[in-house]
């Protein structure tokens, strides 16, 4: 299959997975088998979901396999310093531009992927993760679009505040604005407004900012945030429709 498409989506749902071992099949990604593969990530607090235009038939009852983030982390570090092969006849331009092609062998305890001259052989993670996609909102009833490093310098300019408070920021919006406000229980309140797009009624909610920096770091393009309530997961969706989702849980706080 095609592994320049493969690897890098791996590679970014290792930040989602968890760190802690008390339910070890969250420690990894999930990639579930068929067509499309489904790749799926999530430590409880935040998930990340696409699905590849790749195809892996689903043969022995092997549906779904978790592969530990430690394991993508050297494949992806192995992928990047492996040297391409190709034909002599190949210029090197097309060698450069071309896809990379990767071979995948799943079975029921192990996983072998082999590109060039590599060959990596991964125990699996035993167990069933949970299924991701279906805690995705399908009829998100609000939604706003903002210029990413916009909304990334906002947040930080409230950053400060937001630590003396379980790093708690609230995101408040109506038509044409959205309000990022942090309050520190010892150092007072900041607040700054952004240029956005709306879709449906005014609305707010408070996010961990911690996670809302990690999902906006290097986003050039337009960021959507999707909200169906203020209890619901927040739906993160940048650039074109392809791209993956991420979902961040709300914070409850008092208003």
């Amino acid at each position: 299959m095609d592994g320049d498409t493969l690897v890098p989506v791996l590679l970014g749902s290792t930040r989602y997975c968890a760190t802690e071992k008390d339910r070890p099949v969250l420690t990894g990604v999930a990639l579930t088998l068929g067509e499309p593969l489904e790749v799926a990530a999530g430590d409880g607090f935040r998930m990340a979901y696409q699905a590849l235009p790749l195809a892996y038939p689903v043969a022995e009852g092997i549906t779904q396999v978790v592969i530990p983030a430690d394991a993508i982390r050297t494949l992806g570090r192995l992928w990047e310093k492996a040297p391409r092969t190709a034909p002599l006849e190949q210029s090197l331009i097309r060698l450069v531009t071309a896809r990379r092609r990767l071979e995948l062998a799943v079975g029921n305890q192990m996983l072998e992927a082999r590109f060039g001259p590599v060959t990596l052989v991964v125990h699996l993670i035993e167990g069933t993760s949970p299924n991701f996609r279906q805690l995705i909102p399908q009829e998100p009833t609000q939604k706003v679009r903002a210029f990413g490093p916009d909304l990334e310098r906002a947040v930080r300019l409230v950053w400060y505040m937001a630590k003396g408070s379980s790093e708690i920021v609230r995101l408040t919006w109506s038509e044409d604005t959205l309000t990022v406000r942090a309050r520190g229980e010892e150092v007072g309140e900041a607040e700054t407004t952004v240029r956005v797009e709306t879709q449906g009624e005014p609305g707010r909610v408070a996010l961990k900012a911690t996670y809302l920096l990690e999902y906006l770091r290097g986003r050039t393009g337009m960021v959507t945030m999707a909200v169906t309530d203020v209890s619901s997961p927040i739906l993160f969706r940048h650039g074109p429709s392809t791209e993956g989702l991420v979902l961040v849980m709300p914070m409850f706080v008092q208003w």
